[in-house]
């Protein structure tokens, strides 16, 4: 069922994506090399990332969040899945709108400008973002700022936040009938048995 933490890995996938276009055994969109992740850097490693020429992308969900919607009503079940005998149905039962900051961080301001433009055109370009359990997210841009609080430790940074409107959803296993009984033909009078037709 989809979280918070899908929604967050589903736009850490999407980032990923917008930067290694042909895979990340291929050259990034702007040549630079990336690390993408949900959370927030440890000092130490982004220091020694930003100085080797590593930009660090980290999505974070910020506190304020808000229900659009609730639907749990006992109806709403759909197949989602099916696998031989068994499948999964799921159904929503409320979105939430939460706001997630990805911030941008590079050791020189014109990589982090790359970087931060590349981001920002390919996600406003993503109206519905798929998540891991199926459902999906929509996806809208809410703003943008450039923090220059850490440029004389050499961290020039650039913050976009995007907000999710993602579902809370219900799955459970669906098992298909393997065997139907078609025909029952009543016992014979005093001999106490049924002939029973069996198909698969």
């Amino acid at each position: 069922m989809a979280d918070l933490s899908d929604a967050a890995n589903a736009l850490v996938g999407a980032i990923a994506a917008i930067l290694y276009p042909q895979g990340t055994s291929a050259p990034s969109l702007t040549g630079d090399r990336y690390l993408v992740y949900h959370g927030t850097p440890e000092a130490v490693t982004l220091a020694t990332d930003l100085a080797a020429g590593t930009i660090h992308v980290s999505v974070f969900p910020e506190a304020r969040e808000r229900i659009t919607s609730v639907s749990a009503d006992g109806e709403g079940w759909e197949d989602i899945t099916a696998s031989g005998t068994t499948g999964t149905a799921a159904r929503e039962l409320r979105r939430q709108t939460r706001s997630f900051a990805i911030s941008i961080r590079a050791a020189a301001h014109d990589r982090r400008d790359a970087a931060a433009a590349a981001i920002d055109a390919g996600l406003a370009a993503i109206a519905r973002l798929p998540l891991a359990d199926g459902s999906v997210a929509v996806m809208r841009y809410e703003s943008s700022a450039q923090v220059d609080a850490e440029q004389t430790a050499g961290i020039y940074r650039r913050e976009l936040v995007y907000a999710l409107d993602y579902p809370t959803t219900q799955q459970m296993v669906l098992t298909a009938i393997a065997t139907t009984i078609t025909n029952v033909t009543p016992a014979v009078t005093g001999a106490g048995f049924a002939t029973v037709t069996v198909t698969d």
